[in-house]
C-alpha cells in the first residue's frame, strides 16, 4: 500500500462479509491496519536474538578453550608434583631443580592465564578501547612460542624462521 510518508507499508488486512438483518450480501468490509513498525520491531528482535546466539557460542566456545589451556599447564604441575611426592629419594639434586622449576613455569602460566581472562572479561563489561600500536612480530612469535613449549618435554623442537623487516 502506499503511504504518504513512505513508498510501502506493510498491513494486516481484514475482510468481512456485510451483514444486513443476519443475511449476507455481496458487498464487503475491508480493513487494513499499518503493522510496519510491528514488523520492523519484530526483525530487529530477530537481529538481536541471532547476535545473542552468536555471542554465546562464542562465550561457549572461549570457555572450553579456556579450560583446556588450564588444563595442560595443571598436568604438568600434578605430574611433576607426583614424582616429586613419590621418588623424591631417588632423584638426583638436578632433576628434583628441574620438576620444582616446571611447577614454578607453569604456575606463572596459569597466572598468565588467569590474569588475561581476567582483563578480558573487564574489557568485555566496559567495553574494549582499540589502541594499536606497533610491536616486532618475530619477537612476539618467539615469546610464544617459548610459553607454549613450557609444557612439552624437552625433546619437542619448534622450528621457526622469519624474513623480512617484522617490526
Amino acid at each position: 500500500i502506499n503511504h504518504p510518508s513512505t513508498s510501502k507499508i506493510e498491513v494486516d488486512m481484514m475482510i468481512s462479509p456485510l451483514m444486513q438483518e443476519h443475511v449476507a450480501t455481496s458487498e464487503l468490509i475491508c480493513s487494513f491496519r499499518d503493522i510496519t513498525d510491528i514488523k520492523k520491531i519484530e526483525s530487529e528482535l530477530r537481529n538481536a536474538l541471532d547476535a545473542e546466539k552468536e555471542l554465546n557460542k562464542l562465550k561457549s566456545s572461549f570457555t572450553s578453550m579456556v579450560s583446556h589451556e588450564f588444563r595442560t599447564p595443571l598436568t604438568v604441575i600434578n605430574t611433576s608434583a607426583d614424582i616429586l611426592s613419590n621418588y623424591f629419594d631417588q632423584l638426583s639434586e638436578d632433576r628434583r631443580q628441574k620438576h620444582l622449576d616446571k611447577i614454578s613455569k607453569q604456575i606463572n602460566r596459569v597466572t598468565r592465564l588467569m590474569d588475561d581472562v581476567l582483563t578480558l572479561t573487564q574489557a568485555e563489561e566496559k567495553g574494549f578501547i582499540f589502541n594499536p600500536r606497533y610491536s616486532n612480530l618475530k619477537q612476539l612469535s618467539q615469546t610464544i612460542i617459548e610459553e607454549v613449549k613450557i609444557g612439552y618435554s624437552n625433546e619437542t623442537y619448534v622450528i621457526f624462521n622469519s624474513e623480512g623487516d617484522c617490526s
